[in-house]
């Protein structure tokens, strides 16, 4: 593993559990642990080596109503779409509704700090 992240043993260890679990179960991975403990940086590394680029992130601000993480309506122009937030951007790969062809998508991480 490379990108600025300290992979030590274990570090790498816990990076290889939560890729297995990614790719096996396709289920969301809850990381619990103190504050400024790495888990931000973790997650952070971990998408760099499945995507190669950050994952789509939100803070806890953006829990309190889901609409603005998946997608908020708009109209441009007469035409009605959705700008996809981050985990609507993490699923489709996409900005925004009006875009015809999905892309990569991504991983999403929402930070309780």
């Amino acid at each position: 593993h490379n990108g600025g992240f300290a992979w030590t043993p274990s570090r790498e260890k816990l990076a290889d559990e939560i890729i297995q679990t990614l790719l096996n179960s396709r289920r969301p991975v809850f990381l619990a642990g103190p504050s400024g403990s790495g888990k931000t940086q973790l997650i952070r590394a971990i998408s760099k080596l499945l995507t190669g680029r950050p994952p789509f992130e939100a803070d806890e601000g953006s829990v309190g109503d889901i609409e603005p993480l998946i997608g908020t309506k708009s109209i441009e122009n007469g035409r009605t779409f959705i700008n996809y937030g981050p985990l609507g951007r993490a699923i489709t790969g996409k900005e925004n509704s009006l875009q015809t062809s999905a892309g990569d998508g991504g991983l999403f991480y929402l930070d309780e700090a």
